[in-house]
């Protein structure tokens, strides 16, 4: 736990403040549409680091964070440093996975995929320096649309599932069609002021 502490303070301290996170990358997108603390974000392709972890959402956010940091701070074959980026994400996974599309009808509540978004100047996953750690995995998010709900104070996996129906409710009203399972977005370390904490529930939508 101590060595956790001491890492997610080493990350966020250069760009990090009580006030939330500040001069860390993110992914680009372009705002389509917005309604109250609703968006439609056109994304543009981007490369993440993954794995999957196993527990409570809390557990999992953790060991999940404390893998992929290890990774960005030099737990790889080049040794490099890679750039923290925003936002941190989880989603669940499901229990089986189909090659054509995720099967959402038996989604588990003890595995999460966490990811970190890596800076831009990686563009293929064959740039990525090979990580020593085999539980960490890439994947090549192509451009896409998103809609995005954002809220403030804490997540929880309630919580989160509470806002994600909102946002379901609220693109099927529109006629979107959403792509499921839904993922959670961090942008701030633990001491962020609850209030101006930035966190957002974003669901892909269907192309067509």
């Amino acid at each position: 736990m101590r060595w956790f502490i001491t890492s997610f303070c080493t990350i966020f301290s250069a760009s990090c403040s009580i006030l939330g996170i500040q001069g860390v990358e993110e992914p680009s997108y372009q705002v389509i549409h917005e309604s109250d603390n609703k968006e439609i974000r056109l994304y543009e392709p981007y490369i993440m680091a993954t794995t999957l972890v196993e527990g409570s959402y809390r557990d999992a956010q953790s060991r999940g964070f404390r893998i992929l940091a290890s990774y960005i701070f030099g737990n790889n074959t080049a040794k490099e440093e890679i750039s923290m980026t925003a936002p941190v994400k989880s989603e669940a996974q499901p229990e089986e996975i189909s090659m054509t599309a995720p099967v959402i009808q038996t989604a588990s509540q003890n595995k999460w995929q966490v990811s970190f978004v890596m800076p831009k100047k990686y563009t293929k996953i064959q740039e990525m320096p090979e990580p020593l750690d085999k539980r960490v995995a890439f994947t090549k998010v192509p451009q896409r649309y998103a809609a995005v709900l954002g809220f403030t104070w804490w997540t929880s996996a309630e919580r989160n599932q509470g806002l994600a129906n909102q946002l379901i409710a609220w693109l099927k009203s529109k006629e979107y069609k959403p792509v499921l399972p839904f993922k959670v977005a961090g942008y701030d370390p633990p001491w962020t002021i609850p209030f101006l904490r930035r966190n957002e529930i974003i669901i892909d939508l269907d192309k067509n």
